[in-house]
């Protein structure tokens, strides 16, 4: 017999590194895509099910007894987890012969049921699941609803029903992969280039907190509104800038940040020189540090780790040239910090 499970296991699952609808995700007590395997262990032994020792390995979790589903009885469940998430449920019976006799009911029954949906030629499960199945004599059938797969095979020894979260178990590998490639080891997620604050002060702050910090580090206060604070000469990490205004909203606190210096035209290398200085400290202290535009009056560099709710790089550093409200051509350089939260910040005021 456990020759069998193990025979079944390869042909109908070979592998949970991948990985609910009109296919159920409710099935015989347990949640397809949801149930734990501490869950799905109560639930088949409250169902008279006992979990196979003999049978179980790794990957195949074998539970034995009479078990009914969809009005034929079984002699067996495999469950397969990922992440302690159920994503594997089959239903294996076996026959002295004349199995498919015996299976023709419920197999009527269950490709009446969901031959509406999808034939999953494209799903790469359902071609490693079935792969084996002509070799053996199988007759195999299955439909998608393109989150989940159910699959029927049988001859005259066998009978197998199966439902795999196929969606469900690609989100927790995706989710997974990502935590563990992203989040460790690529610079664009480390936590060192994670961008909590800047002068001192933290994204989140009151502008209270922000007043009282940056008071210290300024010359004067510019000017005010209910969203923003606009400094004049401001000394960050030894550069010295011309303005900086921090950005705030209702229930966020601090938000964004501009660090600016202007200078005239004909101070161009001056421009760029200082551009230099800027780009070389933070490329000291950020790892992913990326120069996008590097043209003569034109240079954008971006660095800082993605984080949730914040599709780019925090911070953007640039010289542009461009007139400025007086009329003269102008080069600035300036240092952004999630520039894209200000978008409509001042639309509570009209």
């Amino acid at each position: 017999m456990k020759r069998f499970y193990a025979l079944c296991g390869a042909i109908l699952f070979t592998v949970c590194t991948f990985a609910d609808s009109s296919i159920p995700t409710n099935i015989n007590g347990v949640r397809l895509g949801v149930s734990s395997r501490k869950e799905v262990d109560k639930a088949f032994s409250e169902y008279g099910l006992k979990f196979s020792t003999e049978t179980s390995d790794t990957t195949n979790f074998v539970y034995i007894g009479d078990c009914r589903h969809e009005e034929m009885d079984f002699d067996a469940i495999v469950t397969r987890y990922c992440m302690d998430t159920l994503v594997f449920l089959g239903f294996y019976g076996k026959c002295d012969s004349a199995c498919t006799d015996y299976a023709k009911p419920f197999i009527q029954r269950m490709h009446a049921k969901y031959d509406n949906l999808q034939y999953p030629d494209s799903s790469m499960f359902y071609l490693m699941m079935t792969a084996d199945a002509d070799t053996l004599g199988f007759n195999k059938w299955g439909r998608t609803d393109e989150k989940s797969l159910v699959i029927t095979m049988h001859n005259d020894t066998a009978c197998v029903c199966i439902y795999f979260a196929e969606s469900r178990l690609t989100e927790i590998t995706t989710n997974t992969l990502l935590h563990i490639l992203l989040t460790e080891s690529n610079p664009n997620y480390a936590e060192e280039n994670k961008v909590y604050g800047v002068a001192g002060v933290k994204f989140g702050d009151s502008r209270e907190t922000v007043r009282n910090v940056i008071s210290a580090k300024a010359d004067k206060l510019l000017e005010s509104d209910s969203h923003a604070l606009n400094y004049y000469k401001v000394k960050i990490g030894g550069i010295t800038y011309d303005y900086v205004t921090f950005y705030f909203t209702q229930g966020k606190g601090l938000i964004s940040v501009n660090l600016q210096s202007s200078f005239y035209s004909w101070r161009n290398e001056e421009a760029k020189m200082f551009y230099e200085n800027v780009i070389s400290q933070y490329s000291r202290k950020y790892s992913n540090f990326k120069v996008i535009t590097d043209e003569q009056n034109e240079k954008f560099a971006a660095c800082g780790a993605f984080i949730d709710g914040y599709d780019y790089m925090p911070i953007l550093i640039t010289l542009t040239k461009s007139l400025s409200r007086g009329g003269d051509i102008m080069y600035y350089v300036q240092v952004d910090y999630y520039t894209d939260r200000k978008e409509g910040m001042y639309d509570d005021e009209i």
